[in-house]
């Protein structure tokens, strides 16, 4: 009976959801300034910009994100680009990630993998975006030693 059950509502949310991954993409700025921020230019201090990939289906969601930090040459990238850049594969700079917040330590592994995307850096004032709870982050490298996260951050490169 359960997989009967399963097999209408999966005809039903067909009407609404392609079997084929549809792809959106959406740019939010983090700009606590309120600096005016143009394409094609770069970052200024105190701003971060991130666009959010999105492909989404039938059988799947998955998330990626794209970052500009400050210095960082802003363009908005064409589709096939974004496409490209979603799919492409991420060498992990560690094996945890994570970090004390005020009452115990916390793992954000699985939280700051969408933005593992080659050419991201990943920088104190992004992890501090994606959870403001932790107040020291700290990371377990490939070699299995624990360090604290570098001020300069870390850019993510291609598997």
């Amino acid at each position: 009976m359960c997989g009967r059950l399963r097999g209408v509502l999966r005809r039903i949310l067909s009407l609404f959801y392609s079997k084929e991954p549809q792809f959106y993409s959406q740019v939010e700025v983090h700009n606590p300034n309120n600096v005016k921020i143009n394409w094609h230019a770069f970052v200024p201090p105190g701003v971060m910009v991130i666009e959010k990939m999105e492909s989404v289906s039938l059988d799947d969601r998955t998330t990626r994100y794209k970052v500009w930090n400050e210095g960082d040459h802003a363009a908005q990238l064409p589709t096939d680009d974004c496409i490209r850049l979603f799919h492409s594969r991420a060498k992990h700079p560690w094996l945890w990630i994570g970090g004390n917040s005020f009452y115990k330590s916390q793992d954000r592994t699985q939280t700051v993998e969408p933005y593992l995307v080659p050419g991201n850096r990943i920088t104190l004032d992004l992890l501090k975006k994606i959870d403001g709870t932790i107040n020291t982050w700290r990371y377990l490298d490939m070699t299995f030693n624990e360090l604290d996260f570098p001020k300069e951050g870390i850019t993510i490169n291609a598997a």
